[in-house]
């Protein structure tokens, strides 16, 4: 018979007395004299299925919350990014620069496919009628006046050639618009169709006179970073002969090249790239960095962006849309996307070229139509590509400037340009 002594001291007992069993059951086996095994060494039924499923539903929230995490501080990064640009702009940007290129690039690549026009068809607005010349204000009227052959011009540009058998009403023919300068129009626009497969985009273009007009880099306010004498607005004085405004390149960071104003080069230089210089002399030429172009005293300015689209008045050979190496940390050239280019022709004028749903080649392409020896591409997407015009609606204050679009499906406000731009850009002034 045990006392109270030994049954403290049986093995089940001090298993209870530790809290490791259930003390009814200690007690009622010390009672009987016997041993019984604690509760937690006895076999259970198997519950494995349940421990996966458990396991695999804390492994998927615990993902879950990475990922919201990260885009919280990526929807917090953009708010805190400065500039002008839209939210979705900053935001693919922050995610860019913080090793989320693959799924900015994925994002953009779906949206832009399923966003895609439709093949065949016509456009549907037709060839946009610009708004005819005016003589600049602020100009003497002897200049206004003066003979056409005193006032040094290029010749007006030829028509446009089509990429179908027939075209709508005023495609491929240029219509003067912008400024008089010296009684001439050194403005024109038109529009085409980039192949005979999407028949229903227009793709814009814009000639540019430049021994009437002065083209002027610009820096951004966040991009490229650096000390210029331009302002990343157009502002002050140039308001009084500012006439025009549109996109530069790719961010520094997705290949596009160097950059260099005034004696700043901000971003190096590298041979290869094609390059958009203009001269002190207020000349303009496109070209190969290294090749007819380099860094010579004469030299205001150098924008480069990727490489040549258009060289010898031709495509360039093995146009390769699918190949990032070339075409930078972005989409790639066969993504139809809204892109812009800029080339010159044989006289040396300046024609940029835009349009929505567009592949590298279609740009290419439609620059050989043109007429244009040299030609390279600028910045994609809704959000950058950009042609504003701007006219002073006020002779007797020229600083009250006006923007209009180049093309409808162009999203970004026509006063662009107008205040502080996160990206360079390009300033069109009458000389």
């Amino acid at each position: 018979m045990l006392t109270v002594d030994d049954e403290q001291n049986t093995p089940v007992a001090r298993s209870a007395a530790k809290g490791n069993g259930d003390r009814s059951d200690a007690r009622d086996a010390a009672s009987s004299g016997g041993w019984r095994r604690p509760w937690r060494l006895i076999p259970g039924p198997d519950n494995t299925k349940g421990r996966v499923v458990r396991s695999a539903v804390a492994i998927v929230l615990t993902i879950s919350l990475i990922m919201a995490m990260q885009v919280g501080i990526s929807v917090v990064g953009a708010l805190r990014t400065p500039g002008n640009s839209s939210f979705k702009a900053k935001w693919a940007d922050w995610l860019r620069d913080h090793n989320g290129n693959e799924v900015v690039n994925a994002l953009e690549t779906v949206y832009f496919t399923r966003d895609a026009p439709s093949k065949g068809g016509v456009p549907q607005h037709g060839v946009r009628r610009q708004a005819a010349p005016k003589a600049f204000p602020g100009q003497k009227p002897a200049v206004q006046v003066a003979a056409p052959t005193t006032i040094p011009h290029l010749p007006a540009p030829a028509p446009v050639k089509l990429a179908t058998t027939t075209g709508v009403a005023g495609e491929g023919q240029w219509q003067p618009t912008g400024p008089l300068v010296g009684g001439q129009p050194a403005i024109y626009y038109t529009a085409v169709r980039p192949d005979a497969e999407y028949t229903s985009i227009l793709v814009s273009l814009v000639y540019m006179d430049t021994k009437l007009l002065k083209v002027n880099l610009m820096p951004g306010s966040e991009e490229p970073s650096g000390q210029f004498l331009n302002p990343p607005v157009i502002a002050g004085p140039n308001l009084s002969k500012v006439v025009a405004g549109f996109n530069g390149g790719f961010r520094f960071k997705d290949g596009a090249g160097g950059f260099f104003l005034g004696g700043n080069q901000a971003v190096a230089l590298q041979n290869g790239k094609a390059s958009m210089v203009i001269y002190k002399d207020g000349r303009v030429n496109i070209g190969q960095w290294g090749r007819e172009l380099q860094l010579t005293p004469d030299v205001e300015a150098v924008r480069q962006n990727l490489v040549l689209l258009v060289d010898g008045g031709q495509r360039v050979p093995n146009l390769n849309p699918d190949d990032t190496s070339i075409w930078g940390n972005t989409l790639n050239g066969r993504v139809l996307v809204p892109r812009s280019g800029i080339c010159v022709d044989t006289n040396g004028a300046l024609i940029y070229v835009a349009g929505p749903g567009l592949k590298i080649t279609n740009l290419a392409d439609t620059m050989v139509r043109a007429g244009c020896v040299r030609g390279m591409e600028l910045d994609i997407n809704y959000e950058w590509v950009t042609f504003n015009l701007f006219d002073h609606t006020n002779p007797a204050d020229l600083s009250q400037v006006t923007g209009r679009r180049l093309f409808q499906e162009q999203q970004s406000p026509p006063s662009r340009y107008l205040s502080p731009n996160a990206r360079d850009f390009f300033m069109v002034t009458v000389k």
